[in-house]
């Protein structure tokens, strides 16, 4: 087993193991993930085994004022975070 930074290679892998945990409300699209990856590259993290994601957590630098929304697409990092975010696990 390997925990390592997620990767914009990842949404599809990551997708499927969302798809096994929650309901349809809750899966965001590709493009949210890969917003949130490419934001908060350093906060991100796959659990990989044999070569399979089998686990994701992602965490994004927020503050008060820039909690990401579910589904969001624009989401940005502020310049001075104050918290991370724990915005999603599977």
């Amino acid at each position: 087993m390997d925990i390592r930074p997620m990767r914009l290679a990842d949404l599809d892998a990551v997708q499927s193991v969302q798809h096994l945990c929650y309901p349809p409300r809750y899966l965001e699209p590709p493009e949210s993930f890969g917003n949130k990856i490419r934001h908060a590259p350093d906060s991100c993290w796959v659990v990989e085994t044999d070569g399979r994601v089998e686990a994701y957590l992602v965490c994004l630098p927020a503050d008060e004022r820039s909690l990401p929304g579910l589904h969001a697409t624009d989401w940005r990092a502020p310049e001075q975070p104050s918290l991370l975010y724990l915005h999603d696990l599977a």
